[in-house]
């Protein structure tokens, strides 16, 4: 299974994080804490209350999760990403990697919350095209 995720930040990112199959995985973003916009957004009635469900959200971040990812991990950043900042996917990425040598991680520093630009793109899906044919094998 190859999962990317992308604007819709923390919902899918927990959608995805039982990473513990035989599975190859391709994570492109994810959101590790919440910003100031969380109430702003209906964000209390869409994913859950930040004071309320403060054990739930303990349990199931990426962050506390990061030990039990064992398959190989592909993360991609814009390192311009005002919704995802760069130390958000660092912070994951350094999880991750204390426990699993088969993580990398992309930053384009001039992108934002996604590729916009060509050059970026084909860099981006060729890398990912070179990580599912490592790790789970060519067509």
């Amino acid at each position: 299974m190859a999962a990317r995720i992308g604007r819709t930040g923390r919902r899918d990112a927990l959608a995805v994080i039982d990473l513990t199959s035989n599975s190859a995985k391709v994570v492109a973003g994810f959101r590790s804490d919440l910003s100031d916009d969380y109430e702003q957004y209906g964000m209390p009635e869409l994913v859950g209350d930040v004071v309320k469900d403060a054990q739930q959200f303990k349990a199931t971040s990426p962050l506390a999760q990061a030990a039990r990812i064992r398959q190989p991990l592909l993360l991609a950043y814009g390192g311009s990403d005002h919704r995802v900042p760069i130390y958000h996917g660092r912070k994951f990425y350094d999880a991750v990697k204390a426990t699993n040598p088969n993580v990398d991680m992309v930053v384009n520093e001039e992108e934002g919350h996604g590729w916009a630009l060509p050059k970026n793109r084909i860099d981006f899906w060729t890398r990912v095209e070179k990580f599912l044919d490592k790790n789970i094998g060519k067509p």
